[in-house]
């Protein structure tokens, strides 16, 4: 009898033990998978790595140790991001910090209104509070439509000592991100009159296009001079592929940091009219006597060598506020060039840079703000001007020209 009933019992276990040996087996199967896909997506694609990386967290928060050697500012975002979404501060504390990596993120995260909301205790007795300083989890937070209650609910707290251009500033930022429905909040809340201003129009100006109305404009512009244009040196000029633009260019943000004043921006891909643009946005700038100016933009990733001679340097650009204080670099020897606002009307900044005694090797463009708004950007141009003859009526001047050929200067 006993012999029948340990037979029926096996008939039962072994399958039940299998499960459970499978089951035990896929939680470290998936982690890893996770964590290889992590490393191979992180140069060529980060925000994509970052994506493995937080579900590795989910599953093991101690890998977090492993992920702060590589880049701590990453490894630190998701801890939190994970901290808020699930409402349980212990996350970070599962993922065993050392004193230095609580020191970090309480002064990263000083100003997050998430943190201070749900784990007021956490941040007690750190200096900051100033909502307006939105870092790198409270915009992926503030775009997610299944926050918005949490999101709403902190707003209706802390929201009265928003300024009026902070709202509707986050109010398209939100619009942009797909999140109407807190677009749609701020909207009535704060008694925005109209809705979130839309994005500026873009002229008919694909990329070829662009460099035509280029051409047409130097020589009306630089009469002395006999420009030939050699072909396009950089890499995704026109920003129609997310996925390209990260390969090719970074989000430089200088702020928040020693020796940098606190600031929020963030920089991305967009669409106007179905055409691929690259997006600036600043939310806040707390600029000090103290510290260096807070900037943030699109650097190319690569260094462009170049060789003895003069080489052109334009893009596209439009503003939305008029406080953005667009600007552009080049490098070391060149100096910052500032650009006008552009007051929602779509614009073409030229600059020629004279290489005659080649004296610079190298070019790597940078492209950024230092206010608050939004700056869209497109057809980047960089190329050698292959002409004789060639002299400049106004050396280092930025010449700012309409994208428009009928409204042209």
């Amino acid at each position: 009898m006993m012999n029948f009933e340990f037979k029926t019992a096996r008939k039962y276990l072994e399958p039940l033990a299998l499960v459970v040996l499978v089951l035990v087996s896929i939680k470290p199967a998936i982690f890893t998978w996770h964590l290889i896909r992590a490393g191979n997506d992180y140069r060529p694609c980060k925000q994509q790595a970052a994506a493995h990386m937080y579900k590795c967290l989910l599953l093991k928060p101690s890998v977090y140790r492993a992920f702060k050697k590589y880049h701590p500012g990453t490894a630190d975002n998701l801890v939190i991001k994970s901290a808020i979404y699930n409402k349980n501060i212990d996350r970070l504390k599962d993922s065993r910090p050392e004193p230095a990596d609580i020191s970090r993120i309480k002064s990263t995260f000083k100003d997050n209104f998430y943190l201070r909301h749900l784990f007021h205790r956490f941040l007690q007795g750190v200096r900051g509070q100033n909502p307006e300083n939105l870092d790198d989890v409270s915009l992926e937070l503030l775009a997610d439509p299944t926050m918005n209650t949490l999101t709403i609910s902190i707003f209706k707290k802390i929201a009265p000592s928003f300024s009026r251009d902070f709202v509707e500033n986050l109010g398209d930022f939100c619009r942009w991100k797909g999140n109407h429905r807190l677009a749609d909040y701020l909207t009535v809340a704060h008694d925005i009159e109209k809705k979130i201003p839309a994005k500026p129009a873009l002229p008919s100006l694909n990329r070829q296009k662009s460099t035509d109305r280029l051409k047409e404009i130097l020589p009306i512009k630089y009469k002395r001079a006999n420009i030939l244009l050699e072909k396009n040196l950089l890499k995704s000029p026109g920003f129609n592929d997310g996925k390209e633009i990260e390969r090719h260019w970074y989000f430089s943000d200088m702020a928040g940091f020693n020796p940098f004043a606190d600031a929020s921006f963030t920089m991305g891909p967009d669409s106007i009219e179905k055409n691929g643009v690259l997006r600036v946005m600043g939310f806040f700038v707390d600029n000090k006597q103290s510290k260096s100016n807070a900037r943030g933009g699109a650097w190319c990733k690569k260094r462009i060598p170049i060789k003895t001679g003069h080489y052109l340097f334009s893009f596209d650009y439009t503003t939305k506020t008029g406080k953005e204080g667009p600007s552009f670099y080049l490098g070391e020897g060149i100096g910052e060039k500032r650009i006008p606002a552009a007051d929602g009307k779509w614009k073409k900044a030229i600059f020629i840079l004279d290489n005659a005694h080649g004296k610079l090797k190298f070019v790597k463009p940078l492209i950024r703000i230092w206010g608050t708004g939004s700056l869209w950007v497109d057809n980047v141009f960089l190329a050698r001007v292959n002409g004789t003859g060639f002299s400049l009526p106004n050396p280092n001047s930025v010449l700012i020209a309409d994208c428009d050929e009928e409204k042209s200067e």
